[in-house]
Protein backbone atom coordinates (compact mmCIF):
# COMPACT_ATOMS: atom_id res chain seq x y z
CA UNK A 1 0.00 0.00 0.00
CA UNK A 2 1.43 3.18 -0.91
CA UNK A 3 2.83 5.65 1.91
CA UNK A 4 2.34 3.49 4.38
CA UNK A 5 5.62 1.56 4.34
CA UNK A 6 5.84 -2.06 4.14
CA UNK A 7 4.14 -5.17 5.30
CA UNK A 8 4.18 -5.86 8.91
CA UNK A 9 4.29 -9.76 9.82
CA UNK A 10 3.77 -11.23 13.16
CA UNK A 11 5.05 -14.80 14.31
CA UNK A 12 2.58 -16.29 16.53
CA UNK A 13 2.96 -20.43 17.86
CA UNK A 14 1.35 -22.35 14.81
CA UNK A 15 0.49 -19.21 12.07
CA UNK A 16 1.84 -16.79 10.30
CA UNK A 17 -0.10 -13.49 10.02
CA UNK A 18 0.14 -10.68 7.58
CA UNK A 19 -1.46 -7.02 8.32
CA UNK A 20 -3.95 -7.52 5.76
CA UNK A 21 -7.01 -9.38 5.04
CA UNK A 22 -6.01 -13.54 5.01
CA UNK A 23 -8.23 -16.30 3.43
CA UNK A 24 -9.82 -18.58 5.88
CA UNK A 25 -7.33 -21.33 6.63
CA UNK A 26 -7.59 -24.90 8.72
CA UNK A 27 -7.24 -24.09 11.59
CA UNK A 28 -3.85 -26.07 13.02
CA UNK A 29 -3.29 -28.24 15.55
CA UNK A 30 -1.17 -26.29 18.12
CA UNK A 31 2.07 -27.53 18.82
CA UNK A 32 3.58 -27.82 22.28
CA UNK A 33 7.17 -26.04 22.91
CA UNK A 34 9.94 -27.50 21.90
CA UNK A 35 13.93 -27.36 22.90
CA UNK A 36 14.26 -28.25 19.10
CA UNK A 37 18.04 -26.17 17.45
CA UNK A 38 16.19 -24.22 15.32
CA UNK A 39 14.03 -22.18 18.09
CA UNK A 40 17.35 -21.41 19.47
CA UNK A 41 18.78 -20.01 16.37
CA UNK A 42 15.04 -17.91 16.61
CA UNK A 43 16.08 -16.41 19.66
CA UNK A 44 19.08 -15.41 18.81
CA UNK A 45 17.37 -13.25 15.67
CA UNK A 46 15.82 -11.36 18.49
CA UNK A 47 18.65 -10.55 20.97
CA UNK A 48 20.05 -9.30 17.41
CA UNK A 49 23.76 -8.68 15.87
CA UNK A 50 26.90 -7.53 17.22
CA UNK A 51 29.00 -8.08 20.72
CA UNK A 52 25.38 -8.24 22.38
CA UNK A 53 23.41 -10.54 20.32
CA UNK A 54 27.11 -13.04 19.58
CA UNK A 55 26.64 -13.71 23.73
CA UNK A 56 23.32 -14.20 23.47
CA UNK A 57 23.64 -16.47 20.69
CA UNK A 58 26.00 -18.46 22.34
CA UNK A 59 24.15 -18.73 25.95
CA UNK A 60 20.99 -20.16 23.72
CA UNK A 61 23.30 -22.67 22.29
CA UNK A 62 24.23 -23.28 25.83
CA UNK A 63 20.79 -23.80 27.32
CA UNK A 64 21.49 -20.27 29.27
CA UNK A 65 18.92 -17.78 29.54
CA UNK A 66 20.01 -14.48 29.86
CA UNK A 67 17.83 -10.79 29.46
CA UNK A 68 19.31 -7.67 27.20
CA UNK A 69 19.67 -6.31 30.84
CA UNK A 70 22.01 -9.23 32.53
CA UNK A 71 24.20 -8.99 29.76
CA UNK A 72 24.59 -5.15 29.61
CA UNK A 73 25.37 -5.20 33.06
CA UNK A 74 27.89 -7.79 32.88
CA UNK A 75 29.71 -5.82 30.57
CA UNK A 76 29.08 -2.33 32.06
CA UNK A 77 29.28 -2.46 35.90
CA UNK A 78 27.21 -0.26 37.99
CA UNK A 79 28.60 3.34 38.72
CA UNK A 80 29.60 4.20 41.87
CA UNK A 81 27.29 5.34 44.51
CA UNK A 82 27.79 8.17 47.47
CA UNK A 83 27.74 6.02 50.86
CA UNK A 84 26.93 7.91 53.95
CA UNK A 85 29.41 6.65 56.89
CA UNK A 86 28.99 8.98 59.63
CA UNK A 87 27.59 12.47 60.63
CA UNK A 88 29.68 14.25 63.70
CA UNK A 89 26.74 16.20 64.64
CA UNK A 90 22.88 15.22 65.54
CA UNK A 91 21.97 18.31 67.57
CA UNK A 92 23.41 21.62 65.44
CA UNK A 93 22.89 25.31 66.59
CA UNK A 94 22.56 27.45 63.81
CA UNK A 95 25.49 28.80 62.15
CA UNK A 96 27.57 25.70 62.78
CA UNK A 97 28.85 23.61 60.43
CA UNK A 98 28.54 19.55 60.20
CA UNK A 99 30.97 17.08 59.25
CA UNK A 100 29.83 13.99 56.79
CA UNK A 101 32.00 11.28 56.03
CA UNK A 102 31.90 8.55 53.75
CA UNK A 103 32.92 7.44 50.30
CA UNK A 104 32.20 8.65 46.89
CA UNK A 105 31.30 12.07 47.85
CA UNK A 106 32.61 14.13 45.36
CA UNK A 107 29.76 12.84 43.42
CA UNK A 108 27.23 14.63 45.48
CA UNK A 109 26.32 18.35 43.92
CA UNK A 110 23.50 19.77 46.40
CA UNK A 111 22.44 19.47 49.91
CA UNK A 112 19.00 20.20 51.30
CA UNK A 113 17.53 20.36 55.02
CA UNK A 114 13.89 18.53 55.05
CA UNK A 115 11.61 19.59 57.65
CA UNK A 116 9.69 22.62 59.02
CA UNK A 117 11.20 24.17 56.12
CA UNK A 118 12.75 22.69 52.94
CA UNK A 119 16.57 24.73 52.82
CA UNK A 120 19.04 24.79 50.82
CA UNK A 121 22.29 25.04 52.38
CA UNK A 122 25.78 25.67 51.74
CA UNK A 123 28.31 22.81 51.71
CA UNK A 124 31.99 22.12 50.71
CA UNK A 125 33.62 19.08 49.56
CA UNK A 126 36.83 18.71 51.21
CA UNK A 127 37.58 15.41 49.28
CA UNK A 128 35.74 12.20 48.10
CA UNK A 129 35.48 10.69 51.69
CA UNK A 130 33.96 13.77 53.42
CA UNK A 131 31.82 17.33 53.26
CA UNK A 132 31.54 19.96 55.83
CA UNK A 133 27.78 21.42 55.45
CA UNK A 134 26.94 24.70 57.06
CA UNK A 135 23.48 24.86 58.61
CA UNK A 136 22.28 28.98 58.25
CA UNK A 137 21.12 31.11 60.75
CA UNK A 138 16.92 31.91 60.78
CA UNK A 139 16.61 28.09 59.99
CA UNK A 140 13.22 27.15 62.01
CA UNK A 141 14.03 24.81 65.36
CA UNK A 142 13.20 21.27 64.45
CA UNK A 143 13.68 17.85 63.72
CA UNK A 144 15.45 17.69 59.56
CA UNK A 145 16.69 14.60 57.58
CA UNK A 146 19.93 15.73 55.87
CA UNK A 147 19.95 15.17 52.37
CA UNK A 148 22.44 15.52 49.53
CA UNK A 149 21.08 15.81 45.87
CA UNK A 150 23.37 13.89 43.02
CA UNK A 151 23.00 14.42 39.43
CA UNK A 152 20.03 15.06 37.00
CA UNK A 153 17.38 11.62 37.71
CA UNK A 154 19.58 10.12 40.07
CA UNK A 155 17.85 9.38 43.77
CA UNK A 156 19.11 11.36 46.32
CA UNK A 157 21.20 9.90 49.12
CA UNK A 158 20.01 10.44 52.75
CA UNK A 159 22.40 11.07 55.68
CA UNK A 160 20.14 11.16 58.55
CA UNK A 161 18.18 13.08 61.02
CA UNK A 162 19.02 16.52 62.38
CA UNK A 163 17.61 18.15 65.31
CA UNK A 164 17.88 22.12 65.19
CA UNK A 165 18.21 23.95 68.31
CA UNK A 166 18.02 27.27 69.45
CA UNK A 167 20.80 28.94 71.52
CA UNK A 168 19.78 29.32 75.16
CA UNK A 169 19.46 32.75 75.41
CA UNK A 170 21.93 34.56 78.15
CA UNK A 171 19.65 35.29 81.42
CA UNK A 172 20.36 38.78 83.48
CA UNK A 173 19.48 38.16 87.39
CA UNK A 174 17.51 40.80 89.26
CA UNK A 175 19.04 42.68 91.44
CA UNK A 176 19.81 42.48 94.75
CA UNK A 177 17.59 45.72 96.50
CA UNK A 178 20.26 48.02 97.88
CA UNK A 179 19.26 49.22 101.65
CA UNK A 180 18.16 52.45 101.63
CA UNK A 181 17.47 52.90 97.71
CA UNK A 182 14.07 53.61 96.71
CA UNK A 183 12.34 50.43 95.10
CA UNK A 184 11.76 50.07 91.71
CA UNK A 185 8.45 51.44 90.35
CA UNK A 186 7.06 47.75 89.39
CA UNK A 187 4.94 49.51 86.46
CA UNK A 188 8.54 49.73 84.91
CA UNK A 189 9.34 46.69 82.71
CA UNK A 190 12.45 45.47 83.37
CA UNK A 191 14.38 43.25 80.45
CA UNK A 192 14.96 39.28 81.55
CA UNK A 193 17.23 38.49 78.86
CA UNK A 194 20.16 40.51 77.23
CA UNK A 195 19.70 40.74 73.30
CA UNK A 196 22.30 38.28 71.48
CA UNK A 197 23.90 40.29 69.02
CA UNK A 198 23.98 38.24 65.56
CA UNK A 199 27.09 36.28 64.85
CA UNK A 200 28.51 37.77 61.80
CA UNK A 201 30.14 35.38 58.92
CA UNK A 202 32.55 36.50 56.36
CA UNK A 203 33.62 34.78 53.47
CA UNK A 204 36.79 32.56 53.91
CA UNK A 205 38.32 32.99 50.23
CA UNK A 206 41.58 30.95 49.51
CA UNK A 207 43.97 33.68 49.38
CA UNK A 208 46.05 36.33 51.12
CA UNK A 209 44.73 39.75 50.29
CA UNK A 210 40.68 38.41 51.38
CA UNK A 211 42.43 36.61 54.09
CA UNK A 212 44.09 39.45 55.56
CA UNK A 213 40.69 41.88 54.96
CA UNK A 214 38.73 39.78 56.74
CA UNK A 215 41.21 39.80 60.24
CA UNK A 216 41.20 43.33 59.93
CA UNK A 217 37.12 43.56 59.53
CA UNK A 218 36.48 40.87 62.37
CA UNK A 219 38.64 42.90 64.79
CA UNK A 220 37.15 46.09 64.08
CA UNK A 221 33.73 44.45 63.59
CA UNK A 222 33.76 42.47 67.16
CA UNK A 223 35.96 45.13 69.07
CA UNK A 224 34.36 48.27 67.46
CA UNK A 225 30.36 47.20 66.96
CA UNK A 226 30.13 44.45 69.46
CA UNK A 227 29.05 41.36 66.94
CA UNK A 228 30.55 38.24 67.37
CA UNK A 229 32.14 36.71 63.96
CA UNK A 230 32.47 33.90 62.65
CA UNK A 231 33.77 32.22 58.15
CA UNK A 232 32.66 29.74 56.49
CA UNK A 233 33.51 27.17 55.01
CA UNK A 234 36.25 26.07 58.00
CA UNK A 235 38.87 25.56 55.55
CA UNK A 236 39.43 28.58 52.95
CA UNK A 237 37.34 28.07 49.81
CA UNK A 238 37.01 28.72 46.04
CA UNK A 239 34.88 32.02 44.88
CA UNK A 240 32.53 30.06 43.26
CA UNK A 241 31.37 28.22 45.79
CA UNK A 242 31.78 30.88 48.62
CA UNK A 243 29.79 33.50 46.03
CA UNK A 244 26.47 30.45 46.06
CA UNK A 245 26.68 30.70 50.24
CA UNK A 246 26.48 34.51 50.02
CA UNK A 247 23.44 34.46 47.92
CA UNK A 248 21.61 31.63 49.92
CA UNK A 249 22.32 33.93 53.21
CA UNK A 250 24.74 31.58 54.82
CA UNK A 251 27.52 34.20 54.49
CA UNK A 252 26.48 37.90 55.30
CA UNK A 253 30.20 39.92 53.86
CA UNK A 254 32.18 39.00 51.16
CA UNK A 255 35.24 41.93 51.07
CA UNK A 256 36.48 40.30 47.39
CA UNK A 257 34.20 39.66 44.83
CA UNK A 258 36.59 39.71 41.61
CA UNK A 259 34.84 40.87 38.41
CA UNK A 260 34.83 39.85 35.71
CA UNK A 261 35.60 36.41 36.84
CA UNK A 262 31.79 36.33 38.39
CA UNK A 263 30.63 39.11 36.22
CA UNK A 264 27.64 36.16 35.16
CA UNK A 265 26.73 35.67 38.99
CA UNK A 266 26.87 39.00 40.02
CA UNK A 267 25.01 40.70 37.81
CA UNK A 268 22.24 37.64 37.61
CA UNK A 269 22.18 38.25 41.41
CA UNK A 270 21.86 41.77 41.70
CA UNK A 271 18.69 41.30 39.04
CA UNK A 272 17.23 39.15 41.41
CA UNK A 273 18.31 41.16 44.80
CA UNK A 274 19.88 38.37 46.24
CA UNK A 275 22.66 40.50 47.60
CA UNK A 276 23.77 43.96 47.86
CA UNK A 277 26.91 45.58 46.56
CA UNK A 278 28.47 48.17 48.60
CA UNK A 279 31.12 49.62 46.47
CA UNK A 280 35.18 48.72 46.16
CA UNK A 281 37.30 46.80 47.99
CA UNK A 282 40.80 46.86 46.33
CA UNK A 283 41.99 49.58 43.50
CA UNK A 284 41.31 48.88 39.87
CA UNK A 285 43.55 45.76 39.32
CA UNK A 286 44.68 44.17 36.34
CA UNK A 287 44.92 40.01 35.67
CA UNK A 288 47.00 37.76 33.09
CA UNK A 289 48.09 33.87 32.70
CA UNK A 290 50.87 35.77 30.37
CA UNK A 291 53.01 37.37 31.52
CA UNK A 292 56.76 37.73 31.88
CA UNK A 293 59.52 39.23 33.52
CA UNK A 294 60.91 42.57 31.54
CA UNK A 295 64.20 41.82 30.60
CA UNK A 296 63.04 38.75 28.75
CA UNK A 297 61.86 41.18 26.03
CA UNK A 298 63.76 44.81 26.95
CA UNK A 299 67.39 42.84 28.02
CA UNK A 300 69.02 42.61 31.05
CA UNK A 301 71.10 45.92 31.52
CA UNK A 302 73.77 44.60 33.78
CA UNK A 303 74.37 41.71 30.99
CA UNK A 304 72.94 42.74 27.94
CA UNK A 305 71.12 39.80 27.23
CA UNK A 306 67.65 39.38 25.44
CA UNK A 307 66.16 35.50 25.73
CA UNK A 308 63.27 36.71 23.81
CA UNK A 309 63.77 40.28 21.98
CA UNK A 310 60.84 39.58 19.20
CA UNK A 311 58.06 37.89 21.85
CA UNK A 312 55.09 40.42 21.66
CA UNK A 313 51.59 38.56 22.10
CA UNK A 314 50.95 35.07 22.97
CA UNK A 315 50.87 33.56 19.46
CA UNK A 316 54.98 34.79 19.32
CA UNK A 317 55.40 31.85 22.37
CA UNK A 318 55.17 29.18 19.70
CA UNK A 319 58.87 30.92 18.43
CA UNK A 320 59.69 30.66 22.16
CA UNK A 321 58.93 27.82 23.41
CA UNK A 322 61.96 26.47 24.16
CA UNK A 323 63.03 28.96 26.36
CA UNK A 324 60.44 28.42 28.75
CA UNK A 325 61.05 24.63 28.80
CA UNK A 326 62.28 23.03 31.41
CA UNK A 327 63.91 19.18 31.47
CA UNK A 328 60.69 17.89 31.97
CA UNK A 329 58.24 19.21 29.83
CA UNK A 330 59.20 17.35 26.59
CA UNK A 331 60.28 20.47 25.11
CA UNK A 332 56.89 22.52 25.99
CA UNK A 333 56.61 26.03 27.20
CA UNK A 334 56.05 25.36 31.08
CA UNK A 335 53.36 28.08 32.17
CA UNK A 336 52.48 28.67 35.31
CA UNK A 337 49.37 29.17 36.54
CA UNK A 338 46.49 29.46 39.29
CA UNK A 339 46.24 27.42 42.35
CA UNK A 340 43.79 24.60 41.16
CA UNK A 341 40.76 25.87 43.00
CA UNK A 342 40.72 29.47 42.06
CA UNK A 343 38.13 30.03 38.85
CA UNK A 344 41.33 31.07 37.02
CA UNK A 345 42.63 28.17 36.50
CA UNK A 346 40.08 26.76 34.40
CA UNK A 347 39.89 29.64 32.41
CA UNK A 348 43.44 30.00 31.57
CA UNK A 349 43.03 26.38 30.73
CA UNK A 350 40.67 27.65 28.06
CA UNK A 351 42.93 30.49 26.76
CA UNK A 352 45.72 28.31 25.80
CA UNK A 353 43.30 25.77 23.88
CA UNK A 354 41.78 28.97 22.25
CA UNK A 355 44.90 30.30 21.26
CA UNK A 356 45.56 26.42 19.71
CA UNK A 357 48.77 26.63 22.30
CA UNK A 358 47.83 23.44 23.25
CA UNK A 359 51.10 21.67 21.57
CA UNK A 360 53.62 24.60 22.84
CA UNK A 361 52.50 24.90 26.05
CA UNK A 362 52.11 22.68 29.61
CA UNK A 363 50.45 24.35 32.37
CA UNK A 364 51.57 23.31 35.55
CA UNK A 365 49.98 24.19 39.24
CA UNK A 366 52.43 25.99 41.66
CA UNK A 367 50.27 24.78 44.35
CA UNK A 368 49.36 27.70 46.44
CA UNK A 369 49.57 31.27 46.16
CA UNK A 370 53.24 31.91 48.13
CA UNK A 371 54.92 28.80 45.60
CA UNK A 372 53.24 31.03 42.80
CA UNK A 373 55.17 34.05 43.96
CA UNK A 374 58.31 32.40 45.24
CA UNK A 375 58.68 30.74 41.38
CA UNK A 376 58.76 34.27 39.93
CA UNK A 377 61.00 36.02 42.61
CA UNK A 378 63.34 33.18 42.41
CA UNK A 379 63.16 33.56 38.06
CA UNK A 380 63.44 37.26 38.43
CA UNK A 381 66.58 37.33 41.04
CA UNK A 382 68.80 34.92 38.90
CA UNK A 383 66.99 36.58 35.65
CA UNK A 384 65.59 33.41 34.04
CA UNK A 385 62.62 32.43 31.62
CA UNK A 386 59.59 32.73 33.84
CA UNK A 387 55.94 32.33 32.10
CA UNK A 388 52.62 32.19 34.46
CA UNK A 389 49.98 33.89 35.49
CA UNK A 390 50.08 37.19 37.95
CA UNK A 391 47.62 39.88 39.09
CA UNK A 392 47.67 43.35 41.04
CA UNK A 393 47.75 44.70 43.26
CA UNK A 394 50.15 42.09 45.00
CA UNK A 395 53.43 42.91 45.96
CA UNK A 396 54.57 40.66 43.43
CA UNK A 397 52.98 42.43 40.85
CA UNK A 398 53.31 45.77 41.79
CA UNK A 399 57.19 46.13 42.82
CA UNK A 400 58.45 43.45 40.47
CA UNK A 401 59.48 44.72 36.19
CA UNK A 402 56.61 42.52 34.35
CA UNK A 403 55.39 42.27 31.01
CA UNK A 404 51.75 41.10 29.78
CA UNK A 405 51.88 39.64 26.37
CA UNK A 406 49.15 41.47 24.22
CA UNK A 407 45.77 39.56 24.02
CA UNK A 408 42.95 40.04 21.99
CA UNK A 409 40.15 41.94 23.64
CA UNK A 410 37.43 40.20 24.98
CA UNK A 411 34.02 41.26 22.71
CA UNK A 412 30.30 41.81 23.75
CA UNK A 413 29.50 38.32 25.32
CA UNK A 414 33.07 37.47 24.94
CA UNK A 415 34.62 35.67 28.00
CA UNK A 416 38.46 35.64 28.90
CA UNK A 417 38.37 31.33 28.28
CA UNK A 418 36.87 32.24 24.37
CA UNK A 419 40.28 33.54 23.47
CA UNK A 420 40.27 36.90 24.58
CA UNK A 421 42.42 38.25 27.73
CA UNK A 422 40.81 39.63 30.81
CA UNK A 423 39.44 42.90 31.29
CA UNK A 424 40.99 44.80 34.27
CA UNK A 425 39.16 43.53 37.47
CA UNK A 426 36.93 45.53 39.69
CA UNK A 427 36.99 43.98 43.47
CA UNK A 428 34.22 44.80 45.02
CA UNK A 429 31.89 44.09 48.55
CA UNK A 430 28.78 42.41 48.83
CA UNK A 431 26.62 41.74 51.50
CA UNK A 432 23.40 39.31 52.22
CA UNK A 433 20.62 41.60 52.19
CA UNK A 434 19.73 40.37 55.68
CA UNK A 435 22.89 42.32 56.96
CA UNK A 436 20.32 45.57 56.50
CA UNK A 437 18.01 44.49 59.22
CA UNK A 438 20.27 42.71 61.25
CA UNK A 439 23.20 45.16 61.31
CA UNK A 440 22.81 48.14 59.26
CA UNK A 441 25.65 50.20 61.26
CA UNK A 442 27.96 47.42 59.78
CA UNK A 443 26.43 48.65 56.08
CA UNK A 444 27.63 51.79 56.61
CA UNK A 445 31.14 50.49 57.75
CA UNK A 446 31.47 48.74 54.54
CA UNK A 447 30.17 51.06 52.29
CA UNK A 448 33.47 53.28 53.48
CA UNK A 449 36.30 50.66 53.39
CA UNK A 450 38.57 51.03 50.89
CA UNK A 451 41.52 48.62 50.68
CA UNK A 452 43.96 50.74 48.33
CA UNK A 453 46.71 49.57 47.43
CA UNK A 454 49.52 51.53 49.88
CA UNK A 455 47.23 49.92 52.49
CA UNK A 456 47.31 46.36 51.49
CA UNK A 457 51.39 46.97 51.16
CA UNK A 458 51.12 47.94 55.10
CA UNK A 459 49.14 44.50 55.38
CA UNK A 460 51.63 42.87 53.96
CA UNK A 461 54.78 43.93 55.16
CA UNK A 462 52.65 43.07 58.75
CA UNK A 463 52.00 39.65 57.66
CA UNK A 464 55.73 39.41 57.11
CA UNK A 465 56.58 40.86 60.53
CA UNK A 466 54.58 38.64 62.37
CA UNK A 467 55.63 35.67 61.51
CA UNK A 468 52.71 34.41 58.42
CA UNK A 469 49.70 35.19 61.21
CA UNK A 470 47.03 37.16 59.72
CA UNK A 471 45.43 37.79 62.79
CA UNK A 472 48.55 38.96 64.65
CA UNK A 473 48.78 41.30 61.36
CA UNK A 474 45.49 42.51 61.63
CA UNK A 475 46.76 44.33 65.20
CA UNK A 476 49.70 45.28 63.20
CA UNK A 477 48.05 47.07 60.32
CA UNK A 478 45.14 48.53 62.52
CA UNK A 479 48.07 50.25 64.93
CA UNK A 480 50.00 51.53 62.18
CA UNK A 481 46.99 52.95 59.31
CA UNK A 482 44.94 54.83 62.44
CA UNK A 483 44.33 57.54 59.89
CA UNK A 484 43.29 55.22 57.40
CA UNK A 485 40.68 53.01 58.68
CA UNK A 486 39.60 55.68 61.59
CA UNK A 487 37.71 57.20 58.35
CA UNK A 488 35.71 54.33 57.77
CA UNK A 489 34.01 53.53 61.36
CA UNK A 490 32.02 55.80 63.56
CA UNK A 491 33.71 58.17 66.62
CA UNK A 492 32.89 55.78 69.15
CA UNK A 493 34.05 52.02 67.39
CA UNK A 494 36.90 53.88 66.77
CA UNK A 495 37.84 54.35 70.53
CA UNK A 496 36.85 50.82 71.30
CA UNK A 497 39.06 49.38 68.61
CA UNK A 498 41.56 51.87 70.13
CA UNK A 499 41.86 50.45 73.63
CA UNK A 500 41.59 46.53 72.46
CA UNK A 501 44.48 47.21 70.28
CA UNK A 502 45.86 48.84 73.52
CA UNK A 503 45.04 46.26 75.56
CA UNK A 504 47.27 43.89 77.49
Amino acid sequence: MVGQGPSIYRLEPGKLIENRPQPPRTPRRRRPPTSHWTDRILRFQVLGRGAIGSIGFLAVLLGLRFTIIQIVGVLKPDPPEPEIESVNLENVVPGEEIVVAGQNLELVTEARLIGPSDEQIFFLPVDGNKIMVNVPRGVAEGSYILEFSRKKDEPPVRAGNIEVVLPTPTTTPHPTPTPGLKPVNPSVRVPTHTPIPPTIIFANLNWDTARQQNAIARFVVENGYGYPTDTIPDLPGGAGDVWKSLVNGNINVNLEVWLPNLREEWEKALEAGSVIPLGKSLDVTWQSGFVVPTYMIEGDPTTGETLAPGLTTVHDLRNYAGIFALPDSGGKAVMWNCPPIWGCANINEGQVSAYGLNDVIELRNPGSEEELFNKVLLATEEKLAWLGYMWSPTKAGSTLDLTRLVEPNCGVGQNPEDGCGYDDSRVRIAVHPSLVAEAADLVKLFRKWDFKESTLFVAEGCFEETGGSFEKAAVCYLKKEQAVWTQWVTKDAAQKVREALNAP
